[in-house]
C-alpha cells in the first residue's frame, strides 16, 4: 500500500472511530442523565437544595390540598407524572466531527392547561427556576443533576478514550491489510 493511500485511510478511519465512540458514550451518558434526573425529582433529592442551589419550599397549602383532593401524587413537581414521562434523550444532528446529545422536554402542549401554547420545555423553565408571576417558587432540578454529572467527566472521557481506541485499533489494522 502506497504512503498516501495508507493516511488517507488512517484520517478516514480516525475519525469514523471518533464519531462512533462519541455517539455510543454520549448516548450512554445522556440516558444516565435523564434516568438520574427522573429519579432524583421522584426521591425527591434536591428538595433540601445544596451546592449553590435553593432549597425546594413547601407546597402552598392550597395546592397541597388540590392534589390531595385529585388524588395525585403529592411530591413536589409529581402530580401526574406527564412531566417526567415528557422528558427525551435525542441527537438532532452530527456536525462534522461533533456528537451532540439533548436531554430536554417535550416541545408539546402541556395537558390540562388552559392555553395551548405552554409547552413541557417551558414548564421545565418555570419549575427550574420558579415565576413571581404565577407564585412559583422555584425547584433547581435540572441545574443540581447536571452538576452531578459534571464531577463525572473524567470517567465519562476514559471511556470514550477506551471505546475509541478498541475501535481505532481495528481500522488500523484494515488500513495495514489493504
Amino acid at each position: 500500500m502506497e504512503f498516501d493511500a495508507f493516511f488517507k485511510c488512517m484520517n478516514k478511519s480516525f475519525k469514523r472511530s471518533f464519531l462512533d465512540a462519541a455517539a455510543w458514550e454520549g448516548r450512554f451518558i445522556a440516558e444516565g442523565y435523564k434516568s438520574a434526573l427522573v429519579k432524583n425529582v421522584k426521591s425527591q433529592k434536591h428538595k433540601e437544595g445544596g451546592k449553590g442551589f435553593d432549597e425546594w419550599k413547601p407546597l402552598n397549602r392550597a395546592y397541597a390540598a388540590r392534589k390531595e383532593k385529585l388524588g395525585v401524587d403529592n411530591r413536589t413537581l409529581i402530580a401526574t407524572g406527564k412531566y417526567l414521562e415528557e422528558i427525551s434523550v435525542r441527537l438532532p444532528r452530527v456536525d462534522g466531527e461533533k456528537v451532540t446529545y439533548i436531554v430536554e422536554p417535550s416541545k408539546k402542549a402541556v395537558a390540562g392547561q388552559k392555553t395551548s401554547d405552554f409547552t413541557y420545555g417551558q414548564l421545565s423553565v418555570v419549575l427550574e427556576r420558579g415565576s413571581v408571576s404565577r407564585s412559583i417558587p422555584p425547584r433547581p432540578h435540572w441545574g443540581p443533576t447536571g452538576a452531578e454529572f459534571a464531577n463525572r467527566y473524567s470517567e465519562f472521557a476514559e471511556k470514550l478514550q477506551r471505546r475509541f481506541i478498541k475501535d481505532f485499533d481495528g481500522k488500523i489494522k484494515d488500513c495495514l491489510s489493504r
